[in-house]
């Protein structure tokens, strides 16, 4: 199963235009199914069930990536590592569901909310298509196939999102969002399977676990720190403030994630397997990661601003007036994230070159930050939880920087050229936006002044784009009007 480096490279890039257009389009639906969702739902229900899928979202991490990172990674691989990976990921999943299923009962006496039982344990199940799908998703990330990918994420989300709409007006309450989640989850890995255009079969060979655990164990060891700490941080959150003021914080987190994930997953998804193909060569690497970031940055840093100046309008057209006290847990939350991207990349360098540990003493830094700011101001109220982790973020940016000019050869200097672009375009877009919110369009309905912000805020983004990377343009046009070219146009300058 060795890889054919060759013309790989170049389709890498093809799909990134291609599943950005795509992911943005997801990033719409999403928001608007949580937001219609939430309004039907109202705080407390929604608190119910957001604190429940956060928990198994700690869980999932042991399960879908437990060795799928270490697949992409290695230079090669063979059937037994798939098999054993496999294995491993299922077996993972039927004993966490087992724990879900014994411990339901305690965590929901500890959070004083009998509905957590019935919730966690039925939601746990998703586990298990969890272990099916991640195998499956790395093979396809290793040898490019994004198109797959994406439309498996396509046919899940629409789905999942109908199903969610339908429970709730319905009147399922809490169980719509776990309706939603078992969804997602099922029919990705039902969609994943149908189009991969690999099988997998059994092949035990002697080894195969040793070998993905040198990478695996590490990059769990990470995972569960880094990428778990919301998760954590919000269960924490939860369990302080209750289920009706945890709403909006959850509010707030689950619409930045919304943008964090579809925006960031694809630039991890191919910038894992590009990268590892550079591992050898750090002078490459350090160009590619200078070069992605800004790419990525120009792209996602608009998004995030335009997200907390339109956070009121939002929260007025389609939640209500009831969820207006999550309007400044939005505005900082996005506020944090879209700092957050400015070193997201530093992660996929790091296990490129196969050292997901080296940021574990900077996680577990975090941790303690993090969750030691949340118990020190919760006095304040919900909103000292936006504060604190958004000021994680802040840190945490720096750091990784930092740590990056130590494995690569950058300099700070280069970094910082990376993200003058980015910069200088998200405060012109964000003075626009903010123009039209405040001087132009203040005594419009909500809805109304919702939907001509939407239309200018994506008119200033593309013009921004077009002004200041036009590469970019006119990679997405040539890829959308040309998706069967035989070289794709590259969207780096």
């Amino acid at each position: 199963m060795k890889d054919d480096v060759t013309g790989k490279m170049s389709r890498a890039v093809h799909w990134v235009g291609w599943a950005l257009v795509e992911s943005m389009t997801l990033v719409v639906l999403s928001l608007i199914t949580l937001l219609v969702t939430a309004r039907l739902l109202g705080p407390a229900d929604f608190g119910i069930a957001a604190s429940v899928i956060a928990i198994i979202g700690v869980l999932n991490t042991a399960v879908e990536g437990l060795f799928s990172e270490a697949l992409v990674q290695r230079a090669t691989i063979h059937d037994g590592h798939v098999s054993a990976a496999l294995g491993a990921a299922l077996a993972s999943a039927l004993v966490l569901i087992l724990l879900c299923w014994v411990g339901a009962g305690f965590l929901a006496a500890l959070y004083h909310q009998p509905m957590m039982a019935p919730l966690l344990r039925v939601g746990s199940l998703g586990l298990l298509f969890s272990g099916f799908s991640g195998v499956q998703s790395a093979l396809l990330r290793r040898s490019f196939g994004f198109r797959q990918l994406a439309l498996r994420t396509l046919v899940a989300r629409v789905s999942s999102c109908v199903i969610a709409l339908a429970m709730t007006i319905d009147g399922w309450g809490p169980w719509s969002l776990i309706g939603q989640y078992l969804a997602a989850t099922g029919l990705g890995a039902v969609a994943l399977w149908w189009w991969s255009p690999q099988s997998l079969r059994w092949h035990h060979r002697p080894g195969s676990l040793r070998d993905l655990w040198r990478f695996a164990g590490p990059w769990l060891a990470n995972e569960i720190v880094q990428v778990n700490l919301s998760r954590l941080y919000q269960a924490l959150a939860a369990y302080l403030f209750g289920p009706y003021q945890f709403g909006f914080l959850s509010m707030g987190f689950r619409i930045a994630d919304t943008l964090r994930d579809l925006i960031g997953n694809i630039a991890n998804n191919v910038g894992l397997p590009v990268f590892a193909r550079l591992q050898h060569d750090p002078y490459g690497l350090a160009r590619q990661y200078t070069a992605a970031t800004a790419t990525l940055c120009i792209i996602a840093l608009p998004c995030f601003a335009g997200l907390a100046i339109c956070a009121p309008t939002i929260v007025q057209a389609v939640l209500g007036h009831d969820w207006l006290p999550s309007v400044p847990l939005i505005q900082v939350l996005a506020a944090g994230a879209g700092i957050g991207f400015t070193a997201s990349l530093a992660y996929t360098v790091f296990a490129a070159l196969g050292r997901p540990a080296f940021v574990l003493p900077l996680s577990l830094f975090e941790v303690v930050l993090s969750l030691s700011l949340l118990l020190t101001l919760s006095h304040i109220g919900i909103m000292a939880a936006g504060l604190a982790w958004a000021l994680r973020q802040v840190i945490s940016v720096v750091m990784l920087q930092l740590m990056c000019v130590r494995v690569l050869p950058l300099r700070i200097a280069d970094v910082l050229r990376a993200l003058r672009s980015p910069a200088l375009l998200v405060i012109g877009f964000a003075a626009a936006l903010q123009l039209l919110n405040v001087w132009i369009l203040p005594d419009l309905e909500p809805i109304v002044r919702l939907a001509i912000l939407g239309l200018m805020a994506g008119t200033l983004l593309i013009i921004g784009i077009a002004l200041i990377r036009p590469s970019i343009v006119k990679a997405v046009i040539a890829n959308i009007t040309s998706a069967k070219q035989a070289e794709p146009v590259s969207i780096s300058d």
